[in-house]
C-alpha cells in the first residue's frame, strides 16, 4: 500500500515563493511509493498543529530552521516522520544532516524513505532541534523578525548593523551542576553543529550522541571580527581563545535584564531564565 505523506510549506521562508512546489512534487516524488497532501501554511505556529492532527504518518517541513521547528513539534508528540525539504535562509539542520537544498535531490532522499533518530533540546520544555541561544545571535533573530524583507541577504545587514553597538552581558551558568560565571558576547546550546549557511559554532557536535555542546563566546576585539568568523566557516572556531566549549545534558542559564533567547533562530518572549535539557534519539527523519 501507498504510505500517505503531508507536505508543509511555509510560503516565505528563505524570502522564496513556493508556488511552484506542488509542480515539483509531482514531477519528482514517488508515486508508486507515497500519496502525497500538501499544505501551505499562513500563520506562525499552524505547522505545529497541522503535524499534531494529520492523519499522514510522514510529515515534510518545506522551509528553514524555523520551519523545521514548527512542524517537528507536532511531530514528536504523536511518533510520526519528519522530513525536510530545506528552503530557508540557512537551513543549519539540513546541511548537518546533508539533506541537499536542492529540491528535486531532497525529494529524491525521501523517495530512499531511510531514517535515523536523533537528538533534541527543550529550552523551558519548547524544543529545538538545531541550535538555541541567548546574547547577539537571539537578538539578531528579534530584529530580523520585525524586517519585511527575508533572506540571508537581509540577514547579513541586520548583522553588520547591530554589531557595532552590541555589547558582552554576564551570566551565571549551571553545567551538569557546576557553577560558571561568564561574560559572553553570546552563548549557543547546540544540538547540531552549525548556525546555517555552513556556519559551524560547534564543529564537533553531533546530532545523537546524547550530549548539547554549550558554545561561551567570549569579549573579543571587533578587529578580530573577520578570523572569527572564518574560523567558524572552516570548522575551527572551537580552537578560538575566545570560545569555551562545554559538553552537556542540563543547562540553566540567568539572564540578565532584556537579554533575548531563541530557539532553531526563531525569538521568543524575553525569559528571566532559561532551563535546557536533552532528549536523546527521540525524533526520527529522514536522512
Amino acid at each position: 500500500m501507498k504510505q500517505k505523506i503531508l507536505f508543509l510549506v511555509n510560503p516565505i521562508s528563505g524570502g522564496r515563493h513556493k508556488f511552484n512546489f506542488p509542480n515539483l512534487i509531482d514531477r519528482y516524488l514517488d508515486h508508486q511509493q507515497f500519496d502525497a497532501f500538501i499544505q501551505f501554511t499562513e500563520c506562525r505556529g499552524q505547522a505545529t498543529e497541522l503535524a499534531r492532527i494529520a492523519e499522514q504518518q510522514i510529515i515534510v517541513a518545506v522551509g528553514g530552521d524555523g520551519t523545521i521547528n514548527e512542524v517537528a513539534k507536532g511531530v514528536i508528540e504523536t511518533n510520526k516522520c519528519l522530513g525536510v525539504i530545506p528552503l530557508g535562509s540557512g537551513n543549519g539542520l539540513a546541511r548537518t544532516l546533508k539533506i541537499p537544498c536542492n529540491v528535486q535531490q531532497a525529494l529524491q532522499r525521501i523517495n530512499r524513505l531511510q531514517t535515523r533518530y536523533i537528538d533534541y533540546g527543550l529550552l523551558n520544555q519548547q524544543p529545538f532541534f538545531n541550535v538555541a541561544g541567548v546574547g547577539f545571535d537571539a537578538h539578531i533573530g528579534a530584529v530580523f523578525q520585525n524586517s519585511k524583507r527575508r533572506g540571508m541577504v537581509s540577514y547579513a545587514k541586520a548583522i553588520v548593523k547591530e554589531f557595532k553597538n552590541y555589547q558582552p552581558l554576564p551570566y551565571q551558568i549551571i553545567v551538569d551542576g557546576v557553577h560558571l560565571k561568564r561574560e559572553a558576547f553570546m552563548i549557543s546550546i547546540a544540538n547540531s553543529s552549525q548556525f546555517g549557511n555552513n556556519m559551524h559554532i560547534a564543529p564537533l557536535a553531533s546530532i545523537s550522541d546524547g550530549w548539547l555542546d554549550v558554545c561561551i563566546l567570549k569579549p573579543f576585539n571587533k578587529l578580530y571580527t573577520p578570523l572569527l568568523a572564518l574560523k567558524m566557516f572552516n570548522k575551527t572556531i572551537h580552537h578560538s581563545p575566545y570560545m569555551e566549549m562545554i559538553q552537556a545534558k542540563n543547562v540553566h542559564i540567568s539572564l540578565p535584564v532584556g537579554c533575548h533567547v531563541h530557539l532553531d533562530g526563531e525569538p521568543i518572549a524575553l525569559q528571566q531564565y532559561v532551563d535546557i535539557r536533552l532528549c536523546h534519539q527521540k525524533l526520527k527523519i529522514i536522512v
